[in-house]
């Protein structure tokens, strides 16, 4: 909704004098009836927002009441539902470094605005007369290009943002807290959209960013988005090429060390338990001494 949540429309003139200039649209409140639906034929997640409260805004208007006779002011109109709608269609595209990430199209685009449940605010002289005649103007050629401008913001705007920050992000992201690990979370395939569910696929390879993009011993298995023999609704599948990426790429990033202690382990560590991977220990110091071990990777 920030791409419409205020906007500066166009100048409205007849040509005869008659003019609404400075004219504006902000959105009051967005949140309160708000849902998601799927359009599976579109590959399409739809957002809507039926009942969006917005106000419209002139600074200076003029209308020519009768002969000699000419009205000046400022108006405001509040709109108190407004039919917002807008589909986001999943695709992918490839950036010029060849990685392979999102790509969204708008679909579905709707704004409609109730005609029948505004209230105007007119602020100059011949109010009376006047207000009869804008509420007439406003529900014809003022609402419709209130519609149209949300309309284009919505169509143009919205897929535009969504895919500068998806194209920015480069198909990677780093790993928080750990410098230089980062995350290859390329989409070779686009988000798929049903009737029932919402399932995307990602590479999952964890790399230091020093030395780039290594590929584990094991390759990218087949994966299903979707088991139906599951009830749950989050499902979440990880492969042995994220896991093995992951244990192979920690130790480049991040230097691993602690203490086992004898005292903290059931029964205590001897010197004869680890004699095989230290020979010799359990001759010198008894194979029933207890002992710490450092491990550092």
């Amino acid at each position: 909704m920030e791409s419409i949540r205020y906007l500066e429309l166009p100048d409205i003139e007849d040509g005869q004098g008659n003019y609404m200039k400075q004219n504006t649209f902000q959105v009051i409140e967005s949140e309160q009836y708000v849902e998601f639906r799927p359009d599976a034929e579109k590959n399409a997640l739809v957002f809507a927002n039926k009942k969006v409260t917005a106000m419209f805004a002139c600074q200076h208007f003029r209308y020519k009441v009768m002969p000699l006779t000419v009205a000046k002011g400022y108006a405001e109109v509040d709109m108190n539902q407004v039919d917002i709608e807008i589909g986001l269609a999943f695709s992918t595209r490839t950036l010029d470094d060849g990685h392979i990430v999102p790509y969204v199209e708008s679909v579905d685009v709707q704004v409609e605005i109730n005609r029948n449940d505004i209230k105007i605010h007119i602020m100059g002289n011949l109010l009376t007369d006047m207000a009869a005649l804008f509420e007439v103007f406003f529900k014809g050629t003022v609402a419709n290009i209130i519609e149209k401008a949300v309309y284009v913001a919505l169509d143009s705007e919205v897929p535009k943002v969504t895919n500068a920050m998806i194209g920015a992000l480069d198909g990677t992201i780093r790993v928080p807290m750990v410098p230089n690990w980062k995350v290859d979370w390329q989409t070779p395939e686009a988000f798929v959209v049903n009737n029932e569910w919402i399932g995307a696929g990602f590479k999952g390879l964890f790399f230091d960013s020093r030395i780039g993009e290594e590929e584990p011993s094991v390759s990218v298995p087949e994966m299903q988005l979707k088991d139906s023999e599951h009830p749950e609704k989050f499902q979440n599948w990880i492969s042995s090429y994220t896991v093995n990426s992951l244990l192979e790429s920690v130790t480049e990033v991040k230097e691993l060390k602690d203490w086992v202690r004898s005292d903290e382990t059931e029964g205590g560590i001897t010197c004869g338990e680890i004699n095989a991977i230290v020979p010799g220990i359990a001759a010198y110091y008894g194979a029933d001494a207890l002992v710490d071990i450092f491990i550092q990777f």
